[in-house]
């Protein structure tokens, strides 16, 4: 395919629990499947037959964000870890 015509599709209503990824661009595939770990779900890969490569993946309704794809989550420790840190540059409040 030309760089035209290779595209990511988005897909969801209301009703679902996850949002469908369809995409032949490979960075965005790349940027999914660093995601695995996170609870994005590769259903299926390939190649067309003229060499491009395709996915598509799952993405919990609880990890989407339309305005920033899937969201970044911080562990208890990460955010303690970070709070810390602001206070010893001198951001903020300590509690």
């Amino acid at each position: 395919m030309i760089a035209s015509e290779r595209e990511t599709t988005i897909t969801y209503t209301d009703d679902d629990e996850a949002v469908q990824v369809y995409t032949c661009i490979r960075r965005d595939i790349t940027a999914l499947k660093k995601k695995l770990s996170r609870g994005v779900v590769l259903l299926e890969e390939g190649t067309h037959l003229d060499g491009t490569a395709y996915a598509k993946f799952q993405v919990p309704m609880r990890l989407w964000s339309i305005s920033s794809g899937i969201k970044r989550t911080v562990s208890d420790a990460e955010k303690a870890r970070r709070r810390e840190l602001a206070l010893e540059r001198g951001f903020g409040q300590k509690t």
